[in-house]
């Protein structure tokens, strides 16, 4: 959820839903892609370091999204072209974050200027927003770029594992993109906490030190077969009123105050 504040107003936002134009250039909201592969499931591992953790799992897992949107948004910058610099200050409302990127988060933008140092991508088209109105559904991709000869459609992950769903994102993201008339040939993660030791010596898998360019075995079009498998069981519970069809926006006054006469 996120949180706008206006004059003597406060509002809260939905971020399951992205606000776009239909053909007509009329207000439509899509669903997000991360919210239709809410649907999905992570999977037993996922599943048994929630009981591990129990009613922590929230915090550990709030203290990492922060984490995770910090770095995203570092090599977004970078992507962008600005320097960034260790002793910056963090821009952003963080609960669980101090005001400067940790060691661990400066390591993962480490790994990413390695990544391109050693791929040298061309036609960087660094974090927009896509959406597709043949299947209604909308995201923000994080890096379009062109590695040998190949136009490349990247997702960043800044966590320990990745995730089935991972690949179905990058799928749909991959058909948005094409819908809006750019072709992609691969996509991928690029994962900034691999368990990688160095350079793939075969030549074959993109990697160094502790990063990875993570594929799938399926194909762009076998993957977003699946993503549209698990829509159809999302617009099944929108269709019973399980989940919501528009977002939930909340506006509220912020100051409030009482005459009282006897």
């Amino acid at each position: 959820m996120k949180i706008l504040t206006k004059p003597n107003r406060i509002d809260f936002l939905d971020e399951r839903f992205y606000h776009v134009a239909d053909k007509d250039g009329q207000p439509i909201y899509f669903p997000s892609v991360t919210s239709i592969l809410n649907e999905f499931g992570k999977g037993y591992g996922f599943n048994q370091w929630l009981m591990d953790v129990g009613s922590n799992s929230a915090i550990i897992a709030n203290r990492a999204a922060e984490s995770g949107s910090i770095v995203h948004e570092a090599l977004h910058q970078l992507a962008l072209g600005v320097e960034i610099n260790w002793n910056d200050k963090v821009i952003g409302d963080y609960k669980y974050h101090s005001d400067h990127y940790s060691l661990e988060e400066w390591k993962g933008i480490l790994k990413f200027k390695e990544f391109v140092d050693q791929t040298q991508p061309t036609g960087f088209n660094p974090e927009s927003m896509v959406y597709s109105l043949n299947n209604k559904y909308a995201g923000t991709v994080d890096l379009v770029c062109d590695i040998n000869g190949e136009t490349y459609l990247i997702d960043y992950k800044f966590g320990e594992n990745i995730y089935e769903t991972a690949f179905l994102q990058v799928s749909a993201y991959a058909k948005a993109v094409e819908e809006l008339g750019r072709k992609i040939d691969k996509v991928g993660v690029l994962h900034l906490k691999a368990k990688t030791r160095g350079a793939d010596k075969r030549g074959k898998v993109i990697q160094g030190n502790g990063w990875k360019l993570a594929t799938h075995k399926y194909s762009i079009d076998q993957l977003f077969e699946t993503f549209l498998a698990v829509k159809k069981i999302y617009d099944y519970k929108v269709s019973i009123g399980e989940l919501p069809d528009k977002p939930a926006n909340k506006s509220y006054e912020t100051k409030v105050k009482l005459t009282l006469k006897n």
